[in-house]
């Protein structure tokens, strides 16, 4: 009984991943029409790009995780030491 359930419980779950003897793979079409775009200056987002929303809390909440990142604070002096 055991090896029964055992050769069952294999072959119904392999069997559910064979596809028809008559499939045919659908063409997709649109592909023309999406091609990688390129980045231009214009479509450069601004340093303070959360701010187009207009939403106080989202500013106040990145505004405190810009200030507490002492990984960015720290690759800011490095910035501004290797400018100077």
């Amino acid at each position: 009984m055991n090896s029964r359930l055992l050769i069952l419980g294999t072959a119904l779950p392999l069997s559910a991943c064979k596809l028809g003897p008559n499939f045919q793979l659908p063409s997709l079409s649109g592909g023309s029409k999406w091609k990688e775009g390129q980045a231009t200056p214009s479509s450069r987002l601004p340093d303070t790009w959360w701010r187009q929303f207009g939403d106080g809390e989202l500013n106040r909440l990145v505004d405190r995780a810009l200030s507490a990142n002492n990984d960015l604070s720290a690759a800011k002096s490095r910035g501004d030491t290797a400018r100077a």
